[in-house]
């Protein structure tokens, strides 16, 4: 958005998959990202939630921020991916310090991020007059950088997942459990129509809100009828 005062903080190496985990009860080193005499952001040892941490709470002063924007994250973060994206747990942290936040996310295939960075303006500038809904992220997802190859822009439910875990194979020649692994990671395009993978893959951007209390109301009955007690008692 023009005229925006923007603070850059980000991990200083390549946190991939580490979803909304954080260095708390260690130390974080933060180092200058300098384009000659200036200061242009901020590099941390830590995870993408640490970056969103320092940057609130040692960076904002007394006026604060008044939006987090995580990303642009190369690669996807449709369906069910996303509760490993270190990109949608940055953004879960700014909603956990009391900042609204988007996550933003691109094809691992595209490289130029000026489409993604003018949607994400676009949609907050558009949003800004009445905020982000309290309690939800944005995660916007964008399958290419060519405007030509896409479709359109969709709000859709998150659904699918690209990603399948197939299992472990054996990377050395010990006996018994204990030894080193590989993960067998397979893809997948056989997504459930109206989902965001589905759309992604059909070459829409997708908008994706996703609730950061993760509580399934209908269950709490469920576990109160189940009549449990206190051991011992």
């Amino acid at each position: 958005i023009a005229g925006a005062d923007v603070v850059v903080v980000a991990p200083d190496g390549n946190r991939s998959g580490s979803s909304h985990a954080s260095s708390t009860g260690t130390s974080v080193i933060v180092k200058e990202v300098r384009d000659g005499d200036r200061i242009v952001g901020y590099g941390i040892s830590g995870f993408p939630a640490d970056a969103v941490r320092f940057g609130i709470l040692a960076l904002g002063g007394d006026r604060g921020f008044d939006l987090v924007v995580s990303g642009i994250n190369r690669g996807a973060n449709v369906g069910t991916v996303a509760h490993l994206s270190g990109t949608v747990g940055a953004a879960m942290e700014a909603l956990y310090l009391g900042v609204p936040a988007v996550a933003v996310s691109q094809d691992r295939g595209s490289t130029d991020y000026t489409l993604a960075a003018n949607l994400t303006a676009d949609l907050v500038g558009r949003l800004t007059p009445d905020g982000l809904p309290a309690g939800v992220v944005l995660s916007i997802n964008v399958p290419s950088d060519d405007p030509d190859e896409i479709r359109g822009v969709v709000g859709v439910p998150m659904g699918g997942s690209y990603l399948d875990m197939t299992g472990y194979d054996r990377a050395d020649a010990s006996t018994g459990v204990a030894g080193t692994y590989v993960l067998n990671r397979g893809g997948s395009t056989d997504f459930e129509a109206g989902t965001d993978s589905s759309a992604y893959a059909d070459g829409f951007i997708t908008i994706t809100p996703l609730r950061f209390d993760w509580t399934d109301p209908p269950a709490i009955d469920l576990v109160n009828r189940l009549g449990l007690t206190v051991p011992g008692r």
